[in-house]
Formats: C-alpha cells, sequence, structure tokens
C-alpha cells in the first residue's frame, strides 16, 4: 500500500511540486545480542522505511522521511522515527566557492509500555542545521568549513501517584535537553594515480548534566522534586576535538578501497568529573562522552555479475568519562529514584572489534524504478574494563528497496 501510495503521488504531483523521487524498503534482522551488553539478548526486528524527495526550485531538496522498527523479545523498544528536512545549494556546480545549507527534524516515539517501564520517557526530538563553505583552489584540491548544531529535545512523562489522597499527577522531564555545537575544517586533494586524500578536523561542545562529587552517598529524587534534583545536578560543557584523515584509490575498473583514522580527545576531562544519565534498552548516557582512536578499511566491488558487494574491518578504543546512573526502585506501593555514587560505572574503557560484509543487487526496471535485494552481516566484539560491557554481537539482515 506504502509503495502504491508513492506511485500515486509521483504520477499526479510530478508537474506541480517537483516530485523528484522515493525510497522505501522493508527489512527484517536478527541479532544474538540486541541490547550490546552481557545479558546476551537475542532478538528479531523488522523494519519499514519510506523517503520521499520534492525539488521546489533547482537550488533546493525538501525530503520526508519515515520508518518503523518492532522488536519481538522487547517490544517496548519498538519505535516510529519521522521526519524532514532541506537542503540549498545555492551555487552553480562550475563556480569554484560552493555553498550548503541544510537542516533536519525527526521525533522518535516508543511504545507506551507499562506503569514499571515508561519506554516514553525517551522519546526525543531532534534538530539539527549545517552550513558549509568550500573553495576549489585547484582542480584538484579543495578546502571547506562548516559550522553545525544539534539539539535532542526529551519529553516530559506525566506520573500517577495512587499512594496519597487526593491522586496527583506529576509531570517531570528525566534527562535535560542536550545541545552541540560543531565547527569544522578539511580538505580534498586528488593526487597522481587516482588517490584521493580527505583530511578532516574538527572542535564540539556540548552541554550535559553533572553531578557534584561531593555526593557520595545516596540521594533520593522524588517524581517532581525539583528543589533537590536542582541542588544536586550543575550544567556543564563537554569539549572534543578530533582530526580524521582518509586515503581512498581505486583497484581495477570494479573496485574501490579506503582507509579512515581518527583521533578524538576531550579537553579539560578532569572537569568533567560525571554525568548523570540513565540507559535502558539501546540508550547510553555515554554517547559522545569518550575519546580514543578508530581505523576503518572498506572495500566495495562490482566484480560479481550485477551484484554490489562492500566489506569492511574497523578498530576503536574509547576511553568514558565517569557516568553516574539514576536507580529507581519500589518500597511497598512507593516508587522512588535515587543517585548513588557506587551505581556509577568508573575508568571504563573499551576495545571494540567489527566486521561487515553486505551484498546488494540493484535491479532497474522498465518504468524507472530499481529494486534492490540485499544481505547483511556484521559481527561485533567489546572488550571492557566494566564486565557489563564485554559482549559479542552477530547480526544477519535482509531486506528489499525500492526507488525511483
Amino acid at each position: 500500500l506504502t509503495f502504491a501510495a508513492v506511485l500515486v503521488i509521483s504520477g499526479s504531483a510530478a508537474a506541480e511540486i517537483g516530485f523528484a523521487g522515493f525510497d522505501a524498503g522493508i527489512t527484517t534482522g536478527y541479532s544474538e545480542n540486541l541490547l550490546r551488553d552481557s545479558s546476551d539478548l537475542a532478538d528479531t526486528y523488522r523494519q519499514a522505511n519510506l523517503a520521499l524527495k520534492l525539488y521546489p526550485v533547482s537550488m533546493a531538496e525538501i525530503s520526508l522521511t519515515g520508518n518503523y522498527t518492532f522488536y519481538d523479545a522487547i517490544p517496548g523498544l519498538s519505535n516510529f522515527v519521522g521526519g524532514g528536512g532541506f537542503t540549498i545549494i545555492p551555487l552553480r556546480e562550475s563556480s569554484p566557492l560552493s555553498v550548503y545549507l541544510s537542516g533536519n527534524f525527526s521525533k522518535r516515539s516508543y511504545r507506551l509500555g507499562n506503569a514499571e517501564a515508561r519506554n516514553d520517557e525517551y522519546n526525543t526530538t531532534d534538530l539539527d542545521a549545517i552550513v558549509s563553505v568550500g573553495y576549489r583552489l585547484r582542480p584538484n584540491l579543495r578546502i571547506r568549513a562548516a559550522g553545525a548544531y544539534k539539539t535532542t529535545l526529551y519529553e516530559e512523562t506525566d506520573y500517577t501517584d495512587s499512594s496519597v489522597t487526593p491522586v496527583s499527577t506529576t509531570s517531570i522531564q528525566h534527562v535535560d535537553d542536550k545541545s552541540e555545537f560543531e565547527f569544522l575544517t578539511g580538505l580534498n586533494w586528488t593526487l597522481p594515480g587516482s588517490n584521493v586524500l580527505d583530511i578532516e578536523a574538527g572542535y564540539m561542545q556540548a552541554g550535559f548534566q553533572r553531578v557534584d562529587p561531593e555526593h557520595t552517598s545516596a540521594v533520593e529524587l522524588d517524581r517532581g522534586d525539583t528543589v533537590a534534583y536542582n541542588l544536586l545536578i550543575d550544567g556543564g560543557d563537554l569539549k572534543t576535538w578530533y582530526i580524521s584523515p582518509r586515503w581512498s584509490r581505486p583497484l581495477g575498473k570494479r573496485s574501490g578501497f579506503s582507509v579512515t583514522f581518527s583521533h578524538r580527545r576531550l579537553v579539560d576531562q578532569n572537569d568533567s568529573t560525571a554525568v548523570y544519565g540513565y540507559s535502558t534498552g539501546l540508550q547510553s548516557p555515554w554517547v559522545g562522552s569518550y575519546e580514543g582512536n578508530a581505523i576503518q578499511v572498506n572495500v566495495k566491488t562490482y566484480l560479481l555479475e550485477k551484484v554490489v558487494v562492500s566489506a569492511g574491518y574497523g578498530y576503536q578504543d574509547k576511553t568514558y568519562i565517569d557516568v553516574l546512573e539514576m536507580t529507581t526502585a519500589r518500597v511497598g506501593p512507593r516508587v522512588f529514584s535515587y543517585l548513588n555514587w557506587l551505581h556509577g560505572w568508573h575508568e571504563r574503557s573499551d576495545q571494540i572489534r567489527q566486521a561487515r560484509l553486505s551484498l546488494k543487487v540493484p535491479v532497474p526496471t522498465r518504468g524507472g524504478l530499481v529494486v534492490e535485494p540485499s544481505l547483511n552481516f556484521k559481527y561485533t566484539s567489546n572488550s571492557s574494563t566494566v564486565a557489563v560491557y564485554e559482549y559479542s554481537d552477530f547480526t544477519i539482515s535482509s531486506g528489499i528497496n525500492i526507488r525511483l
């Protein structure tokens, strides 16, 4: 039905709104360790996605996207993500100066769950924007600079406390909204022998929640008790810089090869004593709060008839800043939340090894549609100083994609 609706839209509105095409697909997969931790929880999942592209004017593109993912073993993780975005490239391709502007919006909504596991606590709205300027110094040398902004907004959740009379409803936001600023610069240089060198360096600053390290004992946070919460939590800036060179070249007429290295370092790490967070399912307060090195090797080939094969191997080491978790407990009819320094993980350091293989078979049709079945394999091995994050995972997925 989705495909049929898209075809109707493309046939009826192409001349009026500049319909450019669509991309839609269905994927099914299996992961032997869905949560990426020592729980080793295996699960199957299915995902449907749709993307529409519109060109109201020649220099601008508007995209509308949506996808729904359903998990069997943990249906509460099932979620819908819908959003849209725009891209504007105002200058001609022949101009040595290039300007790129884009903005995106997406909203993720989880299934409601139950009174003890409110999955909607993790509903988020993400906004991002980027302005990039490039200049072609020579036919084989380009430089660029860009500024980007991203924010994640967390929804408030309503709780009903039936243990008191009269019954009261309280709204609380467990995690503060997060914002991130980034400035980056780079160059792309085509060298003799079809070798391409791309180097990028950047600086990021993100807001986060900092816990006063003097609070070493348990601190109870009643739902809605913003006074105690504000005394415990303080705002801070998480500052990071990185540099990432990438080298790529063809291997014959039907294959390509690339190697990417990145180095990421935190600034004033001693001032980032602890991050208040709260993790469940596929989310973690550690996202973005690490430093380390990574290397990724990729190969893509068309040697097999009508089959696109891509493979890659990567290694990454991550050293995280301290994270203090919030724990929820039930005593009789009362549910309360508390922070305890002993419940946080300290000095976490991970080493991640990952290998992947992907096969795609694009099949063009007479009507301009491209039907593309695919098969994907991925293996991940993670060693960590924190036992919970010692794990391995093998994931396999297959799907079919249709694009116009």
